[in-house]
This record gives C-alpha cells, sequence and structure tokens, in this order.
C-alpha cells in the first residue's frame, strides 16, 4: 500500500523470500559485488584499489552507478580481497565487499508461442540485503526501484532533474551523449545503449510481449537481446515482472538487463 509521510508518497510492498545458493556452487564464485562507491569513481580505479595487496590479481571490473563487480582470475584472491577491502575507503567512500552470489544461467524463462509466459523457478536469482530485508517487487508503475542480487540500489542515485533557462546569447555545442558520465542519465534504456557502446557491444535489441491477466487487463514485458554476447547458456533478458505501459515494461527490461550483465 501506499501512506504519505510530509508530503512524500512511499510505497510499502511484501519482502520476498531470499533464494538459497548452494555452498558447493558458492564455493566456486571468484566476483565481488562492491557496493556504496562514489559515481565518480571509475573502473580502473576500483581495479587498482583492489589490486594493491596484491597486484594482477584483478581480472576486470563492471561498474553501474554506485556499485560494481570485481571479477579475479582465481576464488582464493577474492576471498582475500574480500578480506582486505571491506569497509575501506575508496574517493572518501566507505564501501561494503561481499561474494557475489551467482545466476543460473541455465534455467531461463520460456516463451511460449500461444501467448503464456512461464518462469522457471531457478531464473536470475535475487538476493536481499540483510540489513534492510526486502526485495521489492519490481514492475510497479510507481517506483521501478533498481536491485542488483536483491541489494537496493536507487536508480540513479541523486541524479538532478532541474531544468534551467536557455539566456538570449548563451553557446550551445554539440556533444556525443557518449561523451557524458553515468550520472547524466536518469534512465535505464539510456544507460543500457550507453553501456552497450562503451564495451563496443551492437545495441540493445527490445522485444514486446504481452499476456493477458484474469481481469482482462494487457499485461506487458520485454525480452532484451544483445547480439554481441549472447551465448548458448544466456541469449537473452527478461525480467520476472509485467507492467501495465509499454514505458516502464522497457525500463524494467532495461535495468533488469544492467543488473544481470
Amino acid at each position: 500500500g501506499t501512506f504519505q509521510p510530509w508530503g512524500h508518497t512511499i510505497q510499502v510492498d511484501w519482502a520476498d523470500p531470499e533464494k538459497v545458493v548452494d555452498e558447493e556452487t558458492m564455493q566456486r564464485v571468484k566476483v565481488l559485488y562492491v557496493r556504496n562507491l562514489m559515481i565518480s569513481t571509475t573502473e580502473d580505479k576500483i581495479k587498482a584499489e583492489f589490486n594493491k595487496f596484491k597486484p594482477g590479481v584483478v581480472e576486470r571490473v563492471k561498474k553501474l552507478r554506485d556499485y560494481a563487480f570485481v571479477h579475479f582470475f582465481h576464488r582464493e584472491d577474492a576471498v582475500a580481497a574480500m578480506s582486505i577491502m571491506n569497509g575501506k575507503c575508496i574517493d572518501g567512500a566507505s564501501i561494503e565487499v561481499t561474494l557475489a552470489k551467482p545466476v543460473n544461467k541455465e534455467s531461463s524463462w520460456k516463451q511460449h508461442f500461444n501467448g503464456q509466459i512461464n518462469p522457471s523457478s531457478e531464473n536470475l536469482l535475487g538476493f536481499p540485503n540483510k540489513e534492510d530485508g526486502t526485495q521489492k517487487s519490481l514492475g510497479k508503475p510507481a517506483s521501478l526501484s533498481v536491485r542488483l542480487n536483491g541489494q537496493h540500489s536507487p536508480g540513479p542515485p541523486e541524479v538532478e532533474r532541474s531544468t534551467y533557462p536557455i539566456f538570449p546569447g548563451i553557446k550551445l555545442t554539440p556533444i556525443s551523449m557518449y561523451s557524458l558520465k553515468l550520472s547524466h542519465f536518469s534512465s535505464a534504456v539510456m544507460h543500457l545503449d550507453y553501456f552497450c557502446h562503451k564495451n563496443s557491444w551492437a545495441p540493445p535489441e527490445y522485444c514486446l510481449y504481452s499476456t493477458t491477466s484474469q481481469d482482462g487487463k494487457i499485461l506487458l514485458v520485454y525480452k532484451v537481446l544483445i547480439s554481441s554476447i549472447a551465448d548458448d547458456s544466456q541469449s537473452y533478458f527478461m525480467p520476472e515482472k509485467l507492467c501495465t505501459t509499454v514505458e516502464d515494461a522497457k525500463e524494467l527490461a532495461a535495468q533488469f538487463t544492467l543488473l544481470h550483465l
């Protein structure tokens, strides 16, 4: 439900149960999830900080807004880095570091040609932050908040949405959107396009699907294809929620894709 303290609308939803990953799977994880990063912190900066305790151990870093995945060549280095780096400061921000709980890519959403969508029970996994214990139901038109492995990241945080007047004689310079920083994007759709361009991937393709609810309402979901990274285990990305508007469905699909790249 919703309520309005101090004039602000707050939406409350039931928490989904935390998905459990078996110990054997977790023993193979060599990727760290780093949160509470500054928006301005770069992937190169994160890589350099995590390489300090043992040079050359980091394979790559993928940063999205205020959180990142740090991929290591070997699991033992990932575990050691987690112990060392958790609580450390990068660019003035105290970071939290945990093992990233993996996605089960072998199980995926099945789109039947009769128009029904059948989600497998072991699809891409979400993991609530134990501090807040919640995982908000996505697809709500009122709030499409982004979550990475179930951990909340306002999407995108503190983006200035103000407008300013154009005064006579003001100088306007042509600019490419790809020369901007992530902090300039408030839309996950634009963010995904930017991310694909940055990695020299083909732009994302959005395929729209619909189904009808029990009360006759048309519900929508987008399937996202990125041909440059498609493989046998993960050929597309599709969120687990249906939306009532095209705009919400596309934004949700872009958010879901960003969280599971």
